[in-house]
């Protein structure tokens, strides 16, 4: 019953949406555009969310663009970005020739190569304005604040139910709490116990969000006091729900934000680094703890088994859906915790490339449009990808898309100088 109840507070996230809509006032003309922006905002929030409720949000944000290139046809920009993408999912199609589980890569590249594609398309199609971006944006602010006012009541509210104090809560080891994992507990409001509870692609979205709001902290658009709540909030469930790698993104970007606000570039290199001297320092005097603490023999493992794989097909690969050096009890939901890797046992050495090359394009235009606040976020994303695959991951592949998308829409002036870079 308690799992019902917070599962139906969970959908509270959609509230800022809702609000959204209701103020947006529609206009006979461009209403396909408008659709297509609605429909982005919405998938936004629904990444802050259960997985099922971001791929039906997908489907009808696929939907929207085909609407929108029949009815509207707008100038179509040939970007970095969708061309890396299709490089990258035409060659997963080609290795269907060769895989032993093809039926598996098909179902991999519908999931994983339509979204590539599809928000590809749409930076390639749409424009925005700076008021349109920060609209959107504020929809998000007010989710992610639900977002972790309800994952913090959710740990309160498990702590009374299991009958233990806050401060008795176990932060490190992982151990179960209760027959749970203490992330399990504090994430049950996305569909309970057993629902979806990943701790770091839950937390992911957050911190990704107060990346892209550094600009607007600023320029005084956004309150500092409401960035560093939602920072707080994310800081604390990475460290309730024992998330080591959403403990990384906390702390990169505890530091990026100051390095963020310095008024000049040289100011900033200076600042990065004494962070830089500060953060090697102290990683050196703890390095027997952190060595226990991110020791994972599972992960270890797996690299063994990938790194056999990758040596017996190096160039191209086992093909997509199959992994040829485990048996079929390990493959299911089991893949390298690396992207490239990942990609690698998959493609070969050739879809690694076409994967990396996906994350240059995304750097570059972060370069080109001064966009220092995504490139703090590709930094973290870059982290992520190095110990986990988030391209083969529903959210981290929405993520992903979303920003990519939103890195390569056509701004207008006022966007482009005011709203989308410092």
């Amino acid at each position: 019953m308690t799992d019902a109840i917070l599962t139906i507070i969970g959908t509270s996230v959609y509230i800022p949406f809702l609000v959204y809509l209701v103020r947006t006032k529609w206009d006979k003309a461009t209403w396909s555009r408008q659709i297509l922006l609605v429909l982005l905002t919405l998938q936004m929030t629904t990444i802050l969310h259960i997985p099922s409720v971001m791929y039906c949000c997908a489907v009808l944000l696929l939907v929207a663009l085909m609407a929108h290139l029949i009815i509207a046809r707008p100038p179509f920009r040939r970007t970095p970005f969708l061309i890396c993408a299709a490089l990258y999912i035409a060659w997963f199609a080609l290795s269907l020739s060769w895989s032993a589980m093809p039926g598996k890569g098909l179902r991999f590249l519908i999931d994983s190569g339509l979204p590539l594609l599809g928000f590809a398309t749409i930076g390639s199609v749409l424009s925005i304005s700076r008021e349109e971006y920060e609209r959107s944006m504020h929809v998000w602010w007010y989710a992610a604040l639900i977002f972790v006012s309800v994952g913090i009541g959710t740990w309160l509210i498990s702590c009374a139910q299991i009958h233990l104090w806050p401060w008795e809560w176990p932060l490190v080891g992982k151990v179960p709490v209760h027959d749970a994992y203490p992330y399990q507990w504090i994430f049950r409001f996305n569909g309970g116990l057993d629902g979806y509870t990943h701790p770091s692609y839950n937390l992911l979205p957050l911190f990704a969000l107060l990346c892209l709001s550094l600009p607007f902290c600023k320029r005084n658009l956004l309150s500092k006091t409401l960035w560093w709540v939602i920072w707080s909030g994310g800081a604390g469930l990475s460290i309730l729900s024992q998330s080591r790698m959403s403990i990384l993104y906390a702390a990169i970007l505890f530091f990026g934000y100051f390095i963020y606000m310095q008024p000049t570039l040289k100011r900033r290199i200076i600042t990065a680094g004494c962070i830089a001297l500060l953060g090697i320092t102290a990683i050196s005097l703890t390095a027997s703890f952190w060595q226990i603490y991110g020791s994972d023999p599972y992960r270890d493992a797996l690299m063994e088994k990938t790194m056999v794989s990758i040596q017996s097909h190096p160039v191209m690969g086992v093909g997509a859906g199959s992994m040829v050096s485990m048996n079929a009890e390990e493959t299911i939901g089991s893949r390298p915790h690396n992207q490239w890797l990942a990609d690698c046992v998959h493609g070969g050495v050739i879809a690694a490339l076409l994967s990396l090359a996906m994350y240059i394009a995304v750097g570059i235009e972060c370069i080109r449009k001064q966009r220092w606040e995504a490139g703090i976020w590709l930094i973290i994303f870059c982290i992520l990808s190095l110990l986990e695959p988030p391209l083969y991951v529903g959210k981290g592949l929405y993520l992903f898309c979303l920003i990519s998308c939103g890195l390569s829409l056509h701004c207008t002036s006022a966007v482009s100088r005011e709203g989308c870079r410092d």
